[in-house]
């Protein structure tokens, strides 16, 4: 359906604020581009609990950077995706999407907004080194570096992929995996 990163993380954001704000430790195991979403909600979340000191109770704290413990991502292009994949994708959907509009909408209009597929922002997004994404990636380890250095608890992350996988590049050589 019609998606973008900052809004989805912003949902998400909400919701963990809401329905799990009893929760003291947060776990994610995240998939492609939920990575980039969830690192959006936790930028998001650090800034908004920026005046963190040495002092701060984490456990008293109702931030979601300090609740988050794990984040295992699976695939996420945090540098954009394959750049032959990446280029692909984005002619493609200018070519097909336009083509489908006229139906996306007629779907939109009988359904009364049930379905609400559109334009996704996402592929634009992912296209290979997006200084945007690339911003994201910066000031998240900024972000972990500096609450780390006061001794507060940070996110750890663990990031998977595997040989087969065609639309994350692999940056790491076959003998440092």
């Amino acid at each position: 359906e019609r998606t973008a990163i900052t809004p989805a993380a912003d949902d998400l954001k909400t919701w963990l604020e809401t329905e799990l704000k009893g929760y003291r430790h947060l776990l994610f195991v995240t998939h492609s581009t939920g990575g980039l979403v969830v690192k959006e909600m936790l930028r998001r979340a650090y800034r908004d609990g920026r005046g963190l000191s040495p002092d701060s109770d984490p456990d008293a704290l109702p931030s979601l950077w300090l609740r988050t413990r794990r984040i295992i991502n699976i695939a996420v292009p945090h540098r954009g995706g394959d750049p032959l994949m990446a280029g692909f994708g984005k002619v493609a959907y200018a070519t097909v999407y336009p083509l489908m509009a006229p139906l996306l909408r007629t779907v939109r209009f009988v359904t009364q907004g049930g379905k609400d597929w559109g334009r996704n922002e996402i592929i634009a997004v992912l296209r290979w080194h997006n200084p945007w994404l690339l911003a994201l990636e910066r000031e998240f380890m900024e972000a972990v570096a500096g609450v780390d250095g006061l001794g507060l608890p940070v996110p750890v992350t663990h990031d998977i992929y595997a040989k087969s996988d065609l639309s994350v590049p692999i940056q790491v050589a076959d003998r440092d995996r």
